[in-house]
């Protein structure tokens, strides 16, 4: 007999068994047992399929990869611990503190507006100033304010 074959699976066949597992025994050759020996033949056939050495094998590799799963869990968890610890030493960058929005007329851009840097009425044609340049654009270029934002009120002009 086989050495691989578990001894409670040694006294089935395997011939015919393309994979070398043992058959269960004939079904008609169980009709002259008793009904206690056909009982117990069941609890054991079904009990070698929950003991397997083969899902002994499945088991312990599902334990080998749940720990590998904790392991990378630990990993990408001191990861982010890391990450976040960079971020908060790091200054969040600033955008301009005002802009001077443009709008194309006549194929020249002309100042339409002054803002507050994050302004979302601003448009994409913006070109950043500093306090004395915008309020000089305010005061007296004569560019009016976003009235959504009010650099103005930010830059204590009042009108």
């Amino acid at each position: 007999m086989d050495p691989l074959i578990p001894a409670a699976r040694k006294h089935h066949s395997t011939i015919g068994s393309p994979h070398g597992f043992a058959r269960p025994p004939d079904r008609r050759a169980r009709s002259s047992q008793t009904p206690n020996l056909i009982s117990r033949l069941r609890i054991e056939h079904v009990h070698e399929e929950l003991s397997s050495p083969e899902l002994e094998k499945l088991r312990f590799l599902h334990r080998v990869q749940l720990r590998q799963l904790e392991q990378t869990e630990r990993w990408i968890g001191a990861e982010l611990g890391r990450l976040r610890e960079i971020a908060a030493r790091r200054p969040l960058p600033e955008g301009p503190g005002l802009v001077l929005s443009y709008l194309r007329k006549g194929g020249r851009s002309a100042p339409d507006a002054v803002h507050v840097g994050d302004c979302r009425l601003a448009g994409k044609h913006v070109k950043a100033v500093n306090e004395d340049q915008a309020r000089r654009a305010l005061a007296v270029d004569g560019i009016p304010a976003c009235e959504f934002c009010r650099p103005d009120a930010d830059l204590g002009i009042l009108e």
